[in-house]
């Protein structure tokens, strides 16, 4: 499939769980999505992974990812507004949330 159709596929299917979703900036092949635990100071995987997208919508908040779940029908969408702190490095988006949580995104990207 061209990137055009894919993107287009894409955007229908995202805008059938968020119609504020008005295009797709870019996209990673693959996501996994962590939270940092202190008690045993590991990461543990909150049952999300799949294709991140970088969206915009219509209205507020404008930016945000989201992620077709392949595990569960339960997607991941977190804005731009929802945390503190961002830290990007390579493969890996690091976030605190304004509730405190440390979370992480591992991203594999195939060209």
């Amino acid at each position: 499939m061209d990137p055009v159709a894919r993107k287009k596929l894409n955007l229908k299917v995202l805008q059938k769980h968020d119609p504020a979703i008005n295009d797709i900036l870019d996209q990673s092949a693959h996501a996994v999505v962590y939270k940092f635990e202190p008690e045993n100071k590991s990461w543990d995987k909150l049952g999300f992974e799949g294709v991140l997208f970088l969206t915009r919508r219509q209205v507020a908040p404008y930016f945000g990812l989201y992620m077709l779940n392949r595990l569960v029908t339960e997607n991941f969408s977190l804005f731009l507004t929802d945390f503190e702190e961002i830290e990007l490095k390579d493969n890996v988006i690091m976030y605190q949330t304004k509730q405190g949580r440390l979370k992480m995104m591992m991203i594999v990207c195939l060209i």
